[in-house]
């Protein structure tokens, strides 16, 4: 997580002009930046096969707020174990849904665009 946050802050960084000029007199923030940005490059210029394996593997590794939110709520029955990671299962369980749906539809539309 902690590259991801770093992948985001120089994107962030180098895409406003006023941040980029200072950004740019620190030269190895700039190699460290162009560096991420290529490898990052190479995985989304052509995300099949194992590139957008790959890919899937690292944006699955950055949470959104519903994690987050689910994660306090297992961290609040911190006292029983059983029933934080319970609630954390249910909560898996409900995504699968609406996952499968997503990646369903989005197959059935690139066939269809192509």
């Amino acid at each position: 997580m902690l590259i991801a946050a770093l992948f985001f802050m120089t994107s962030a960084f180098a895409g406003n002009p006023r941040i980029a000029s200072n950004w740019n007199r620190l030269k190895i923030m700039r190699s460290f930046s162009n560096k991420l940005v290529a490898i990052a490059q190479s995985f989304t210029h052509n995300p099949f096969g194992f590139k957008g394996w790959v890919l899937g593997l690292l944006l699955g590794l950055i949470p959104c707020g519903l994690v987050y939110a689910s994660i306090a709520t297992a961290v609040s029955y911190s006292n029983n174990f059983l029933l934080a990671g319970l609630s954390l299962f249910i909560f898996g369980l409900g995504t699968i849904p609406g996952l499968f749906l997503i990646a369903y539809s989005g197959g059935k539309y690139i066939n269809k665009v192509e």
